[in-house]
């Protein structure tokens, strides 16, 4: 059970740098690319936003750390504003590949950052709140994919 949730957080995260890496790779026009680009940004947004609201939750007290939550907000609205760049780039110059390999690293050192999250609530929590958090996890993601699609519509 307590895999469950480092899953999630996993196939979250592969699949914003899968994108990335195909926005990099194929040649799309203009339209589709920003289309691809905006649904990208969506869904690191989702990501971060469930990831501070139910496992950086589930952490606070002993386990957290002054200014952590601080960085986290610092780091999270860099990469916003790496995404604000390249959706004003020209896609497929390279200006628009250069920007695209600094998002990557970005959100790649970002989560190298908190490759030990996992392990972190594996040792705080037992194997009935692990599978409570990620049941927690699924839900609100859930809801917020709702309210990112009605603000993209």
């Amino acid at each position: 059970m307590g895999h469950e949730i480092r899953e999630q957080l996993r196939r979250d995260r592969e699949q914003v740098l899968a994108g990335l890496e195909a926005l990099g790779a194929v040649g799309l026009d203009r339209a589709a690319a920003l289309d691809r680009l905006a649904e990208l940004r969506r869904c690191w947004k989702v990501h971060v936003l469930t990831r501070e609201i139910v496992v950086y939750r589930a952490l606070e007290g002993e386990d957290s750390k002054a200014g952590e939550a601080d960085g986290r907000l610092v780091e999270n609205k860099r990469v916003d504003a790496m995404f604000d760049n390249l959706s004003n780039t020209r896609p497929g110059s390279l200006t628009w590949h250069a920007r695209l390999d600094v998002l990557s690293e970005a959100i790649e050192r970002h989560l190298e950052n908190e490759s030990g999250l996992g392990l972190r609530l594996e040792s705080r929590l037992s194997i009935e709140a692990l599978h409570d958090l990620s049941d927690q996890y699924q839900l609100v993601r859930e809801k917020l994919w709702v309210l990112e699609d009605a603000k993209a519509a």
